[in-house]
């Protein structure tokens, strides 16, 4: 326990964690007939849990026919571009092109929990896919999510 001008404070230990996931053009959420299309990273992520850094990185460029413009983001599944705001793939560059930030953990009542997901959007042009195919047809996201949970 420190003591100071502003009072009293507690310590507490939080051991860093990295969760590492990929995301490929060809995942089964990309066939809906809608111009977005949501993912879980990470499912019953504690209250507790502060962010050191989530990283999006397009590590295999994505191409689309129809679609004009392709956007990625990250958040809790209620609010999808908290994390990483919407951020446009399909740019060259590969492993060069990718967003890194290091946000603000959701606001949640103690105890509670909450799921990460990735959004994926066309801004326009139409739909990610018709209901039985995407119309992607190449691309691939690495997604690095880097935190620790705050014990007390």
């Amino acid at each position: 326990m420190l003591t100071g001008a502003g009072g009293t404070s507690t310590s507490f230990q939080n051991a860093i964690e990295t969760y590492t996931t990929t995301l490929s053009y060809s995942n089964a959420a990309f066939i809906v007939a809608s111009n977005c299309a949501q993912v879980t990273l990470l499912s019953g992520v504690d209250a507790a849990w502060r962010f050191e850094s989530v990283l999006m990185q397009e590590t295999t460029q994505f191409t689309y026919g129809t679609i004009t413009n392709l956007y990625g983001s990250v958040g809790t599944s209620s609010t999808y571009a908290n994390l990483v705001p919407l951020f446009l793939l399909g740019v060259a560059g590969g492993q060069n092109h990718w967003y890194e930030s290091a946000p603000d953990p959701p606001v949640l009542n103690t105890g509670s929990t909450y799921n990460i997901a990735a959004q994926l959007c066309a801004q326009s042009g139409g739909n990610l896919g018709n209901g039985s195919s995407t119309y992607l047809t190449a691309g691939a996201l690495y997604f690095e999510l880097r935190g620790s949970k705050v014990v007390h």
